[in-house]
C-alpha cells in the first residue's frame, strides 16, 4: 500500500511537472511571437546598417544573445509573407519544433 501511495504521488507531481514546462514553453513561443513582430518593423528600417553589423541576422543574434539559428529562424518568420506562422507562435501554439517554416 505505501508503495502504490508513492508512486501515485510521483505520478500526479510529474503530471503536474509536465503541465508546467508545456505553459511555460507556450509563453515562450508567444514572447518570440512578439519579438517577431517587433523585428519585422526594426528590419524594414534597415537597424542594422547604423550599428555597423553585416546584415540582420548578425544584428538580432549580438542585440538578443541568441544563437544564430535562433535569430535565422526569428528573421525567417519575420519574412514570411504569410502571417499564419507568427499567428501561431504568438498564439502559443507551437514553438520552433512545430511545423517547419
Amino acid at each position: 500500500m505505501y508503495v502504490e501511495h508513492m508512486f501515485g504521488d510521483l505520478a500526479e507531481r510529474i503530471d503536474h511537472l509536465e503541465t508546467e514546462l508545456v505553459s511555460l514553453e507556450q509563453e515562450v513561443s508567444r514572447i518570440r511571437g512578439r519579438q517577431v513582430e517587433i523585428l519585422t518593423q526594426l528590419d524594414a528600417h534597415q537597424v542594422y546598417l547604423t550599428d555597423g553589423d553585416r546584415g540582420m541576422e548578425d544584428w538580432v543574434a549580438a542585440r538578443l544573445d541568441v544563437s544564430r539559428q535562433t535569430a535565422h529562424r526569428l528573421l525567417t518568420v519575420t519574412h514570411a509573407t504569410d502571417r499564419w506562422h507568427l499567428q501561431q507562435l504568438t498564439a502559443g501554439r507551437w514553438g520552433w519544433t512545430g511545423p517547419p517554416f
